[in-house]
C-alpha cells in the first residue's frame, strides 16, 4: 500500500509539474528562478547522498521527484523570454541565504541541524515565490503546488515512526504549499 501511495504521489507530481512547465513554456506562468533552482537542488542532493550511501528505498522516490520537477521547471524558464520572473534584490538575498543554509546542511553531521538547514533552505527559496504570488497571482499556475501539497500528505501517510525528523518535512511541504496557494487565489476574480 505504501509503495503504491509513493508511486501515485510521484505521478501526481509529474502531472502537476507538467502543467506548470507547459504554462511556463507558453509564457503564462513565470517561475521565480531562485525559488525553483533551490527547490530542485536540495532534494536532488539528498537523493544523490542516499544513492551513494546505498540506502535508497521507495521513500527516496518522492524526494527525487521533489527535486526533479523543480529542476525541469527551472530549465523550462529559459525557453521562453516571458517564461520567468524578473529577479530583484529580495530574490537574490533569499537565494544567497538559501545557498548558505544548503551548504550548512551538506556539512552538518548532526541530523537535527541538517534537517533544520534543509527546511530553512526550502523556506528561504519559497519566500520570493510567495511574495510574487501575493502581488502578481496571475503569474502562477496552482497545479504544481496542489501536487506538492499532495506529496507532503502522502509523505505523512508513509511515516512509520512519528519522530520530528520523519514527519516535519512532509508537514512543512503541506504548510508552505497552502501558503502559496492562498497567495495565488486570495485576489483572483471568480469566473462566474
Amino acid at each position: 500500500m505504501l509503495i503504491a501511495l509513493a508511486l501515485f504521489a510521484a505521478a501526481v507530481q509529474v502531472v502537476g509539474g507538467g502543467i506548470y512547465i507547459r504554462e511556463t513554456l507558453r509564457g503564462a506562468t513565470q517561475p521565480n528562478r531562485v525559488t525553483w533552482f533551490l527547490w530542485g537542488a536540495a532534494p536532488m542532493i539528498a537523493t544523490a547522498i542516499v544513492l551513494v550511501e546505498g540506502k535508497a528505498t521507495w521513500a527516496t522516490l518522492p524526494v527525487f521527484m521533489a527535486g526533479f520537477v523543480p529542476m525541469l521547471t527551472f530549465v523550462a524558464s529559459y525557453f521562453n523570454p516571458r517564461g520567468y520572473w524578473h529577479l530583484c534584490r529580495f530574490d537574490y538575498v533569499c537565494g544567497a541565504l538559501g545557498m548558505a543554509a544548503l551548504v550548512v546542511w551538506l556539512i552538518a553531521s548532526e541530523p537535527v541541524v541538517a534537517f533544520v538547514m534543509l527546511v530553512l533552505t526550502d523556506g528561504l527559496a519559497a519566500l520570493p515565490t510567495i511574495r510574487k504570488a501575493w502581488s502578481h497571482p496571475e503569474t502562477e499556475t496552482a497545479a504544481a503546488y496542489f501536487a506538492a501539497m499532495f506529496s507532503g500528505l502522502a509523505g505523512l501517510a508513509n511515516v512509520n515512526e512519528w519522530g520530528v525528523l520523519e514527519y516535519a518535512f512532509p508537514l512543512y511541504l503541506v504548510a508552505v504549499n497552502v501558503v502559496v496557494l492562498y497567495a495565488i487565489y486570495r485576489r483572483r476574480p471568480s469566473k462566474a
